[in-house]
């Protein structure tokens, strides 16, 4: 006889069978009811037995359609099966029971509200989902050059040699991803996409609540981008970054403008590096940027 026990303090614990029955109680992934196995179990001098993962220290009525779901599993197996259900140990228990609950809701709430709290700071200031977004957007791009087989392309060979295009580069022949692999591929693509979807809705949503997300189209060359408090003299404008200058004497400065930008030795610098959309925090066009900083004297 299989006995299902179920207790406040002990969760819901199954005797009666063995460890081979894992396909039946094991794991759900295998088609099995997801309980556990444990040596360390004792039951009437006998170690092991079957249990349910969390559900120590819980009101056994809160858990009694779980035990019957077991119940009912093991006999349309044709295995006899009783469940035997503690009674509550006292008042002190109920009350030890309950402060259990207030605290997992107390924790909920919390979890809730920060949640919300998260949310409301990607909508006011969404630069961190922008570039979360980019992230998002990379890792999709390298699961779809692996379903193509971009990712890693063959040689083509002939008769031993290489065969060329006709601008004499080698020609490569892309090896898709095939099997248990493409499926993979497959459902990270799909939750990847559900991901940036999520993340795009609450970009467009910050921008109809009036926060600016910039674009190529916000800038030209010759225009200021702010950033971390410096103003940078826009020298290109890229689909998802802008070009501008750089240094070692950039950092403090108000504004820096390509013609004003040096190493460390005090000469002229041509260094630029790329300033991602999601970073800028101001525009400035040249014309407001000789007003309010003039340009430094020559010499």
């Amino acid at each position: 006889m299989i006995t299902i026990h179920l207790s406040a303090t002990q969760g819901i614990i199954v005797t009666g069978t063995s460890r081979d029955q894992h396909r039946l109680l094991g794991s759900r992934r295998h088609g099995g009811l997801g309980l556990r196995w444990s040596d360390r179990i004792e039951h009437h001098g006998r170690h092991g037995a079957w249990y349910e993962p969390h559900s120590r220290d819980r009101h056994p009525s809160h858990q009694r359609a779980r035990a019957e779901q077991i119940a009912t599993t093991l006999r349309a197996a044709g295995l006899a099966t009783t469940i035997d259900e503690q009674p509550t140990a006292s008042a002190s228990q109920d009350t030890h029971d309950k402060a259990i609950e207030e605290a997992d809701r107390h924790r909920y709430w919390i979890s809730r509200a920060r949640a919300a709290e998260h949310l409301h700071q990607h909508r006011c200031d969404p630069r961190a989902t922008l570039r979360r977004l980019d992230r998002l957007r990379e890792r999709l791009r390298r699961i779809q050059r692996e379903l193509t087989g971009q990712a890693h392309p063959r040689l083509v060979e002939r008769d031993g040699h290489l065969v060329l295009n006709d601008d004499g580069a080698p020609l490569l022949q892309w090896q898709p991803a095939t099997g248990d692999y493409r499926d993979r591929l497959l459902t990270e693509q799909a939750r990847l996409s559900a991901r940036i979807a999520y993340w795009d809705d609450i970009v467009a949503q910050a921008a109809a609540d009036g926060v600016k997300i910039w674009r190529p189209a916000d800038f030209i060359v010759g225009d200021f981008a702010l950033y971390l408090g410096t103003w940078y003299e826009v020298l290109r404008v890229n689909a998802k970054s802008l070009t501008i200058p750089t240094g070692p004497l950039e950092v403090g400065r108000p504004l820096l403008r390509r013609s004003e930008n040096v190493d460390h030795s005090g000469r002229p610098s041509h260094a630029t590096r790329r300033l991602p959309y999601a970073e800028i925090q101001g525009r400035m066009s040249s014309t407001e940027a000789t007003t309010q900083f003039p340009p430094e004297p020559a010499g």
